[in-house]
């Protein structure tokens, strides 16, 4: 199949560098230069890494390295060199969090080096009979090791604070040397506050080494190096990786378009692609964007993702984090980690794991668009931009030939791009580029992704500080420097540098589209791009699969509204937008989002099958009129009553007399303007206006008869051959034509009433259908008989005249001021044609 990176092979891999000018102040060895290195045939940098760094030289050592290049295995064979260094190095190794703990520990032990020697994070204040400083190595957070107490308190605990007291004490009596690994530093920058560093200054005179390992430096991640490397004598060593892509190792890529306005653990869309994978007896492992929605598919077995998994793999590892800001305040050690021998759902598997399973799908979960611009933390675990989403892809590593795994994320439509800002490719690579990425992009959304490259991150932010930021106050700045203060409290402007470590890297995610803010262009770009080292791109899945079951259908209506369309949080929303837009337009915009966002599928009560197009299936549509009256009209509990019971929706009937007796109440009621619309708005008006005195006739028409001492009224079975005059002609003729011209439901058969009219053209046989409509539309009847001239006639009582109130009923007659979405336009009605509609429609 072709697909857009078919065009970009051999298109470079774009990464964060770093650079020997980022650090103007401190002294980069290699003549100021840094050191390229490549993998090796295997894609591995192990032997090339290690050739460079020179062991007994006290600087700081900047990896900057792809994923899946074999960083941490390089780094566990440092470790076991340095701990066989008869210099009797003590070794530090900092993580992002305290699930990468176990992980460490189990690969240092692998090689060769005994468990007793390894004092674990966990041990602090817990295994009191183990002494740390017998132990060469100790692994701890990186928020242990400066400090950070977390937002909740204001030191961190004593345990920690002696811990760390008592082992720079140590090393400064034994003149012991000590060795920093700072692994994953992107996901550490929160650490490095200024109130932090001073814990690091404890070990200013021990200290030998920093290493500082990472695939996704960041602008931030630039300052953490020059704290770090104050504590080396100011001396850098710079080794850069080259990004080079092996085929034979890359995942498949699969990127499920998914339009829902919010996931729950049932998703339809998500629930086909676990089975689907099942089917293909895959292992299965899923990164959640969010801690509620792991929680959900981990705790709810009895139904949609939970139970599949559960009925395929017997148990679920729930890897949500029982952590707050990382702390561990709890005495029983955590359950919630990764486990490499179980189907794993959660959040706290961004980084540092590596999955390795043969025959594995890897399943990443991106926020929905719902969830755009909501809160602080909207795009939960990936709230920090596009380095988690890199982090997050390399988790799976393929170390078997054949069955190599497949990575598919579910995300949602990417915002609109601007395509002129792609010119870096060339005329063929930008062709095929905007052809697909037209093809899956949210084209309702006003706003557009530009591409930047992510090496002028720093020229955006000093270009927001110093322009933006500081120029707004400069002169109140200066005032303050140049008024006298003694004695005051302090008052300076935050430097450039501590607004970058601080702020720089959520000002570039939350104000650029492609940095974060919209995190769909980025991965979008990235895919059709061949950005990924881990992974190319494999098939587009546009549009999920949506279901509907007969007799299911008001359940399914009722739960895509509530969880795709309209996330309940916007329910009180779209009652109040409910008051403001006319029915015909809620009508054609959910209509719109169903069948232009997803495959619909109709299950009949057989079992079988098909796909269905809008008008394409009269059930389906009856059903979704009810729907709209339920939610337009909330109040009309006699109506409601008909389709939700006690919490649960089942559908009922909606029928062609329900609808024409809401558009002759509306026509009735509408008419007075009706010299104001446009013409065939005129037309619609007053063909229902004709069709109502048609039932009014009926109705004056009628005879009466004593019926068990009771008087009633009845109609005759068929209509006398008077029921349409000579000069009623051309009115039930116009009617007719009207109706079926310009009524949507009657023009494509969701309620049959056409085919009387152009079946023959006998006018009795057509007048005759047309009165049975009447009466099954308008009356509530049961059969009896009468005498007529001594002969028994059969005829119909009337036991009801069924009429409604205008405003409690659906109302799908468009008038001058009616609101429409924009799909009306485009597929309901000709541009040409309700011309003063269309104006109307640009106030929404």
């Amino acid at each position: 199949m072709d697909l857009p990176n078919a065009e970009f092979i051999e298109f470079p891999i774009e990464f964060k560098e770093i650079n020997p000018e980022d650090f103007p102040n401190f002294i980069i060895e290699n003549d100021n230069n840094k050191i390229i290195i490549e993998p090796d045939s295997n894609g591995y940098i192990n032997e090339a890494l290690k050739s460079c760094i020179d062991y007994d030289k006290k600087n700081t050592v900047i990896i900057n390295a792809a994923v899946g290049q074999g960083k941490t295995f390089s780094i566990i064979e440092i470790i076991k060199d340095y701990y066989d260094n008869e210099n009797n190095y003590l070794i530090v190794v900092a993580v992002p969090y305290v699930s990468l703990v176990q992980q460490y520990l189990d690969d240092i032990i692998s090689k060769g080096i005994p468990e007793e020697q390894i004092y674990r994070y966990e041990y602090i204040g817990r295994q009191t009979h183990i002494d740390a400083w017998n132990s060469k190595i100790q692994i701890i957070t990186a928020n242990g090791l400066l400090g950070n107490p977390g937002e909740d308190k204001f030191i961190n605990e004593i345990n920690k604070r002696n811990y760390l007291d008592y082992l720079t004490k140590k090393c400064s009596e034994d003149n012991r040397k000590v060795i920093f690994i700072y692994d994953e530093i992107h996901d550490t920058i929160q650490n490095f506050k200024e109130k932090y560093i001073f814990n690091l200054w404890k070990w200013k005179n021990v200290i030998h080494k920093n290493l500082i390992i990472s695939a996704t430096f960041n602008e931030a991640s630039k300052i953490v190096i020059e704290y770090l490397a104050e504590l080396t004598d100011n001396t850098i060593q710079i080794i850069e990786s080259k990004r080079t892509k092996f085929p034979e190792k890359q995942s498949d890529l699969y990127l499920h378009f998914n339009p829902a306005k919010t996931y729950k653990h049932d998703n339809n869309s998500i629930c086909n692609l676990v089975e689907s994978l099942i089917l293909k007896n895959k292992a299965i492992d899923i990164l959640s964007f969010s801690r509620i929605l792991g929680n959900d598919i981990c705790t709810k077995t009895d139904s949609g993702i939970g139970k599949l998994l559960i009925e395929k793999y017997g148990e679920v590892q729930n890897c949500v984090s029982e952590l707050d800001n990382n702390q561990n305040s709890g005495t029983k050690n955590p359950t919630n980690r990764f486990d490499k021998d179980k189907c794993n759902v959660g959040t706290n598997f961004k980084t540092g794991i590596s999955i390795s399973k043969e025959n594995h799908a890897f399943i990443v979960i991106m926020p929905p668009i719902g969830r755009k611009g909501k809160f602080k933390n909207s795009s939960g675990i990936f709230t920090d931009g596009v380095n988690s989403i890199i982090q997050a892809l390399a988790r799976q590593r393929n170390t078997f030939q054949e069955n190599l795994g497949e990575i598919h994320i579910v995300l949602p439509p990417p915002i609109g791009f601007n395509y002129d800002s792609i010119n870096h490719f060339n005329e063929i690579q930008k062709e095929k580029f905007i052809m697909y990425y037209e093809e899956v992009c949210n084209k309702k959304s006003e706003q557009k992704s530009d591409y930047i490259s992510i090496n002028s991150q720093k020229d955006l932010i000093n270009e927001f500080y110093n322009n933006t930021l500081k120029e707004n106050i400069i002169n109140e700045i200066e005032k303050v420097r140049s008024t006298s203060r003694e004695n005051k409290i302090r008052l300076d402007f935050e430097e450039l540098k501590m607004f970058k470590l601080n702020t720089g890297e959520k000002y570039l995610y939350s104000t650029y589209q492609f940095f974060g803010k919209d995190l769909s262009s980025y991965v979008t770009y990235c895919a059709f791009t061949n950005q990924f080292i881990n992974c190319n791109l494999k098939e587009i899945k546009t549009k999920p699969i949506l279901y509907f079951k007969e007799t299911k259908i008001q359940w399914r209506l009722e739960k895509f509204f509530n969880e795709e369309y309209c996330d309940l949080s916007d329910i009180d929303f779209f009652n109040s937008f409910n008051q403001v837009i006319s029915d015909n337009y809620f009508y054609h915009q959910l209509k719109n989002e169903i069948f232009s966002n997803y495959n619909v599928i109709y299950i009949d009560s057989s079992n079988k099958k098909k796909s269905i197009f809008s008008f394409s299936e009269k059930n389906f549509e009856q059903q979704f009129l009810a729907f709209i009256q339920r939610k337009c009209y909330p109040n009309n509990l006699e109506f409601i009553k008909r389709f939700h019971d006690e919490g649960y929706y089942f559908d009922d009937e909606y029928t062609r007399g329900e609808y024409f007796r809401n558009c002759i109440s509306h026509s009735n009621y509408l008419f007075p303007e009706c010299e104001n619309y446009q013409s065939n708005l005129k037309d619609l008006i007053k063909a229902y206006r004709i069709l109502d005195s048609f039932r009014q006739k009926i109705i004056a028409n009628s005879l009466t008869v004593i019926k068990k001492g009771e008087e009633c009224k009845y109609v005759f079975s068929t209509p006398k051959e008077e029921f349409i005059l000579e000069h009623e002609k051309s009115d039930f003729i116009f009617m007719y034509e009207t109706l079926i011209n310009l009524d949507s439901f009657i023009n494509k058969d969701v309620f049959e009433f056409k085919r009387a009219y152009l079946r023959t053209d006998e006018f009795s046989k057509i007048v005759k259908s047309f009165y049975s409509y009447l009466l099954n539309d308008f009356f509530i009847l049961y059969d009896s008989y009468v005498y007529e001239d001594s002969l028994q006639t059969r005829v119909k009582i009337i036991e009801e005249i069924e009429i409604p109130n205008h405003k409690s009923i659906l109302n799908l007659i468009p008038t001058d001021e009616t609101n429409f979405p924009e799909s009306y336009w485009e597929s309901e009605v000709k541009k040409n044609e309700f011309e003063s509609l269309k104006k109307a429609a640009t106030k929404i």
